[in-house]
């Protein structure tokens, strides 16, 4: 099994801020202006959706872990500097949004950031996965 994650967490949110399209309770609609998605307090302790994400990975195995975030996002990194979850070395990579886009480019652009701020990952394996998405110790050993 790999040890390294990189998590792609540069997504600008754009339907969940759009409260016709968005199920979501007034604080949270509050969250999601102020936050990346990723980063929105759910559950009973109301921790950020990518601390379970993180807290099932170092259960899983990982070691490394690159957060892949958009330009515009000092939350998440401000987060993780105070609250880096136990057995994991976090690192950020940032993907920009290019002169005349109002978004990042896709998921291929995303890994490539997350390989040029670790360079030492090119040629290893790795595990890629989505920052809003609840994966299962299960699933990440796999």
């Amino acid at each position: 099994m790999s040890k390294n994650l990189i998590i792609l967490a540069a997504g600008m949110s754009s339907r969940m801020k759009n409260p016709a399209d968005a199920a979501l309770n007034a604080e949270q609609l509050k969250d999601v202006q102020l936050k990346p998605k990723a980063m929105i307090a759910v559950g009973e302790n109301q921790r950020p959706i990518m601390d379970y994400l993180l807290n099932n990975a170092s259960k899983a195995g990982y070691i490394e872990v690159v957060i892949v975030i958009n330009e515009k996002d000092s939350f998440t990194r401000e987060y993780y500097a105070n609250n880096e979850p136990g057995g994991l070395n976090i690192s950020f990579a940032v993907q920009a949004i290019p002169k005349g886009r109002t978004k990042p480019l896709g998921t291929a652009d995303a890994l490539l950031q997350g390989l040029k701020a670790r360079p030492e990952l090119l040629g290893q394996k790795f595990t890629a996965c989505n920052s809003d998405s609840l994966y299962s110790v299960n699933v990440l050993k796999k």
